[in-house]
């Protein structure tokens, strides 16, 4: 079964081994990233959510940060034995290569021993494909325990400092976005479509609402922890845990401003 969820930008400065002094703003977002990330450990598998060119599985489980200028750092996870079956239940094609960046910065963050899966969802699915493709995964890992890491990156227009500048709309669809996190809406994260989550340049919103559809099929609340826009981007951190637990409880503090 899906015993957790964790959303997360896969931004490098929420890293500390790529950015040991960060202003508190986003100090606090790699605390309350580290902290949802935290809760999935102990896991027997976790599966890694990122949006990519193509829908596949990746098969390679090494993964380094040589797109950030940092071959150096690099890291190895045990490889799954559900990796087969999931790409057959979720209809996709396995890669057998190293995994992409941004699913090799989600797998940094899992623990050594954790075997991992990464999935590359289509950026540009419809919202309601993407939500089939989340169930289907949540049906897919019921036979087992799991959790999901997922990329969920929001737009980076948000200010004239984002690196896609000022982009209109976009902090209208930002709040959108954290909105529908915040009430484990699928419906609405699907309503905002590929489209318009291209224009705002958000990187995160396809594999965010896959995880989101994934958490609700398995019966999980989707909880935001967290929410900022440190230089115009906008970062995310949520969690998905039973409703028996409360999803209020878990709640973090936001960064001051947010």
């Amino acid at each position: 079964m899906l015993s957790g969820v964790a959303l997360v930008p896969a931004a490098p400065v929420l890293l500390a081994d790529l950015a040991p002094s960060v202003p508190e703003e986003v100090a606090q977002l790699r605390r309350a990233a580290e902290g949802a990330v935290a809760d999935l450990s102990g896991a027997p598998l976790a599966l890694l959510l990122a949006a990519g060119q193509r829908p596949a599985l990746w098969g390679g489980i090494d993964a380094d940060l040589a797109g950030l200028g940092r071959p150096d750092l690099a890291v190895a996870r045990p490889a799954a034995d559900q990796a087969p079956a999931l790409a057959a239940a979720l209809d996709l094609p396995v890669v057998d290569d190293r995994l992409p960046l941004d699913l090799a910065l989600l797998a940094w963050r899992t623990a050594p021993t954790t075997p991992v899966i990464g999935v590359t969802v289509p950026a540009e699915a419809p919202g309601t494909s993407l939500a089939d493709l989340g169930r289907r995964l949540a049906g897919a890992l019921a036979g087992g325990d799991a959790v999901v890491l997922a990329a969920a990156d929001g737009s980076a227009g948000l200010s004239t400092k984002a690196p896609r500048h000022l982009v209109e709309g976009a902090g209208a669809w930002q709040g959108a976005y954290v909105a529908a996190l915040s009430a484990s809406d699928t419906a609405g994260l699907a309503a905002l479509g590929p489209a318009e989550a291209a224009r705002v340049a958000s990187r995160g919103w396809a594999s965010a609402l896959a995880a989101v559809a994934a958490a609700s099929a398995a019966g999980l609340e989707v909880d935001v922890a967290a929410d900022g826009a440190p230089r115009g981007v906008g970062y995310v951190v949520a969690a998905g845990r039973p409703a028996s637990t409360g999803a209020g409880a878990a709640r973090g503090a936001r960064p001051e401003g947010a």
